[in-house]
Parts: C-alpha cells; sequence; structure tokens
C-alpha cells in the first residue's frame, strides 16, 4: 500500500494509478528482497487504475510474485515472470502472471487450496468481482485474472 501512495504523490492525477510503472517498482523491490536473478516482462502499457482497483490488484501481484520467488524459483535460480495487463472487449481486464519456475503439482485445485496466501487472492478477486485460474503446462504455470475495467474517465470521483 505505501508503494500505491508514494506513485499517487508523484502523479499529476490523484485519482488513478499508471499499473506499469507500479509493477515496475514493485517489482524491483521484491527482487530486492529476495535476491533471485529473474528476468521480467512487463506489460501494461497505458493501463491506469482507479485506488480501489489499484489496491486490491496490487496485493494479487504481490502475492502471486512472491509466490513465485518463493515456490517456482527455489534457491538462487534463474527463470523469467510475464506480467501483462490488457483491456479485453466488454470492459474487461486481464491479468496475467506467468512463470517458467517449478510448475504446480497436476493435483492442486486452486479454489480449495488451504494457502493463506492463494485464499487472499481469491478474495481479493471477489472484491474485484472477477474471476482467477490457473494453467500449467510444459514447464509453465500461469495465473490468468479478469476483472471489470471502469475507466477513469468514466467515473466520477
Amino acid at each position: 500500500m505505501a508503494l500505491i501512495h508514494e506513485k499517487l504523490y508523484a502523479s499529476a492525477d490523484l485519482a488513478q494509478i499508471p499499473m506499469k510503472n507500479y509493477i515496475e517498482s514493485l517489482v524491483a523491490q521484491l527482487l530486492r528482497s529476495y535476491s533471485k536473478k529473474i528476468t521480467f516482462n512487463i506489460e501494461a502499457d497505458g493501463i491506469l487504475l482507479r485506488v480501489d482497483t489499484a489496491l486490491p490488484c496490487g496485493l494479487i501481484l504481490n502475492e502471486l510474485i512472491s509466490n513465485a520467488f518463493k515456490h517456482s524459483f527455489p534457491g538462487q535460480s534463474q527463470g523469467k515472470v510475464s506480467i501483462v495487463m490488457q483491456v479485453q472487449p466488454g470492459n474487461q481486464l486481464l491479468l496475467t502472471i506467468e512463470n517458467n519456475g517449478v510448475e504446480i503439482s497436476d493435483d492442486i485445485d486452486i479454489h480449495k487450496i488451504k494457502s493463506l496466501g492463494l485464499r487472499l487472492v481469491q478474495q481479493l478477486v471477489g472484491q474485484l468481482e472477477g474471476s482467477f485460474e490457473l494453467k500449467h503446462s510444459s514447464g509453465v504455470t500461469k495465473f490468468i485474472i479478469r476483472f471489470p475495467y471502469v475507466s477513469h474517465q468514466a467515473v466520477k470521483l
């Protein structure tokens, strides 16, 4: 949340967060914390989220990226994480977090998992009135989150 505040103070518009810049800052902080040699691809150009959407989205990103560092890239392993945010038809925002580290087990049901972190992600996705799924194959784990995208211009604060 402190990073969201920092981005708001640096922004000319206090009502929205430029997500590409936010994600880059979050990733840089997490890389320093975990001392990993992970490369990142971040695609979120032009995505601006209102604060009430950016906060839960930021917490989701923090949890899933941290999980990738801890579980997909154990020790000092190297790898790649891709984070993509795109506006889809029907004003839906598609957020994917994909990594090429250790793959999640086939028998994991993310909707029944007891992990506090993934339960938190599920609750935050619910708060965004979205959906959450996991796909994995050929050494790639991909979390897919969809939720309504309301552009700042369409909302009067």
